[in-house]
């Protein structure tokens, strides 16, 4: 796909009509069969194996968190008790 792109980017604008319906051909394999299937059913097979980072790329990445930390228990907060006076009118 990129050796394509960079024809393309390289020749100019000129794209023969084959051309285009290979690239839209293979792009739309790209998307529909690659992604959408066989790296879903990789990702399953291979389980928590798929997740491996080495020992050495770890220590050299920044360690950033998206979610905050927690012990494994769900938070859940209590419902605000409503009463007449802090009812939503």
């Amino acid at each position: 796909m990129n050796v394509s792109d960079l024809k393309h980017a390289l020749t100019g604008p000129v794209i023969l009509p084959e051309e285009a319906g290979y690239d839209a051909a293979r792009r739309g394999f790209n998307a529909l069969v690659v992604r959408m299937t066989l790296v879903p059913s990789f990702l399953t097979i291979l389980g928590e194996k798929s997740w491996y980072m080495p020992r050495w790329l770890d220590r050299l990445l920044p360690g950033i968190t998206i979610e905050p930390p927690h012990d494994g228990k769900p938070v859940i907060e209590p419902a605000p008790e409503l009463t007449p006076e802090t009812a939503p009118r």
